[in-house]
């Protein structure tokens, strides 16, 4: 079982996006979901090239195509 909360409070801190408190996820639905609006936000932002491996990685797990 993939563990959303820890790769969604992972990647978060990795981010340093933590600092209002925004890592503690009620259910693992919530975390999942954050996780892939995270991931939305960088390519929207930055683009596919600039992607981290870390950030390859999750959006494979989340089954989003690169």
């Amino acid at each position: 079982m993939i563990n959303w909360k820890q790769h969604a409070k992972d990647y978060r801190e990795f981010m340093q996006w933590d600092e209002e408190n925004t890592t503690n996820f009620k259910t693992q639905k919530e975390a999942k979901e954050a996780l892939r609006n995270d991931l939305e936000f960088i390519i929207g932002t930055n683009g596919t090239g600039d992607l981290y491996e870390t950030e390859l990685y999750y959006a494979k797990l989340l089954g989003m195509e690169i």
